[in-house]
């Protein structure tokens, strides 16, 4: 929930032309701390116990709270009369139903998220039956897609501002996601399953933070608001995402079941390319 709301007011903190650096910069923040949390909190529960460390991060968020009370946010609409909630929600359902490019883009970001989420409850499955290794070699599966999705962020804050066919890139990126699921799917080594896993995670932040970015940059500033909580039920639709994965793997098996997530992905990919030119050839200029 953080993240998301932190998303949101990015374009009213930084220019519309640094908006795809600070998108993939505020990824980059997020998927670090994936990597670095759990090793300096580690290191405070030995230091100061469990209680200590939950002391140690409310004390770190009561912090966040006073830097995010000294922010300015620009101003982009004026004061209007606000309707009922379910009437903006409908307003903004409205705007996109009714736009074949942001229809698109809401089908890139929360179909595939659908698909292809449950990987990660199905980690345990390929460690312990697929590739039949211990313990350890879980700990390396869960940590490949956060570092891939940090240096891919990384990248991307460095090269936003050069990178102009960013309609190309979210649909690239998003068949590349799909290849590497489908990789993993059939890895029969440690080795290969982690490259894949580094891939899937790279890809993956690849994908959303262009697709955030367009978004964002698309949408007028009045409706921007209803149209990014539509954009953020991908966290709602996770769960339903796994509950499909739980099925296909006892139906299938889990390397069946993760085969048909990345082939999912990667027709749904191309399919987009196809339908929606005006997506394929979207530029930062449009």
């Amino acid at each position: 929930m953080l993240f998301r709301s932190r998303q949101a007011l990015v374009p009213s903190v930084v220019p519309k032309q640094d908006l795809a650096n600070a998108v993939a910069l505020t990824s980059a923040g997020f998927n670090a701390n994936k990597i670095l949390g759990p090793v300096f909190g580690g290191m405070l529960i030995a230091s100061m116990g469990a209680g200590g460390n939950f002391f140690f991060q409310a004390a770190a968020y009561a912090g966040v709270v006073a830097m995010v009370y000294m922010m300015s946010l620009r101003t982009e609409v004026a004061n209007t009369k606000r309707a009922s909630a379910w009437a903006d929600l409908k307003e903004g359902v409205g705007y996109v139903w009714s736009n074949p490019m942001i229809l698109a883009l809401m089908t890139t970001s929360l179909v595939p998220n659908l698909l292809a989420f449950p990987l990660q409850t199905l980690m345990p499955v390929f460690q312990k039956d697929v590739l039949q290794l211990g313990p350890d070699a879980l700990g390396l599966m869960l940590g490949a897609p956060a570092i891939g999705a940090l240096v891919a962020t990384l990248t991307l804050a460095s090269l936003a501002g050069r990178l102009e066919h960013k309609g190309r890139v979210l649909l690239v990126s998003m068949v590349a996601w799909g290849v590497c699921l489908f990789l993993f799917s059939r890895s029969t080594t440690l080795p290969l399953a982690v490259l894949s896993l580094i891939g899937v995670g790279a890809c993956q932040v690849t994908y959303n933070s262009t697709n955030n970015t367009i978004l964002q940059m698309i949408v007028p500033a009045e409706l921007r608001g209803r149209v990014m909580s539509i954009y953020f039920l991908d966290q709602g639709l996770q769960p339903a995402g796994a509950l499909m994965g739980g099925f296909a793997t006892a139906q299938l098996g889990a390397p069946m079941a993760v085969s048909l997530m990345g082939l999912s992905v990667i027709l749904l990919g191309i399919f987009i390319a196809l339908r929606v030119p005006r997506l394929r050839s979207w530029t930062h200029t449009a």
